[in-house]
């Protein structure tokens, strides 16, 4: 579990309304492909929580469950990423700037 994907998790309870894959994917700046991954991983993640992730075509994504439950969706998720230090949420360009910065270090 990351970081982006507990703040989706996050903001979609959050949301009374469907997000469209393609405005989170700005948000979060990430591809829409992404966005839809990230959400298999929090599916996985919610079993048991009383709370299901909607997702309809061309609509877009939204969190179904009651207020309690998804409080303790949410600080489950946020326990999962904190078991996991290494893992961070970081942009494309960030993670290409990283392995260019790795790739020339590398070579000297």
């Amino acid at each position: 579990m990351n970081k982006r994907q507990v703040d989706l998790f996050n903001y979609l309870c959050g949301e009374k309304d469907y997000a469209p894959a393609k405005v989170l994917a700005q948000q979060y700046n990430v591809s829409s492909k992404t966005i839809y991954k990230d959400i298999a991983v929090l599916t996985d993640a919610i079993t048991g929580f009383n709370v299901q992730i909607k997702k309809r075509p061309r609509v877009g994504i939204k969190v179904n469950g009651h207020d309690q439950a998804k409080v303790k969706a949410m600080a489950t998720l946020k326990d999962m990423q904190q078991e996991q230090p290494g893992v961070i949420g970081i942009s494309p360009t960030q993670r290409r700037a990283a392995m260019v910065k790795a790739i020339i270090l590398q070579n000297k």
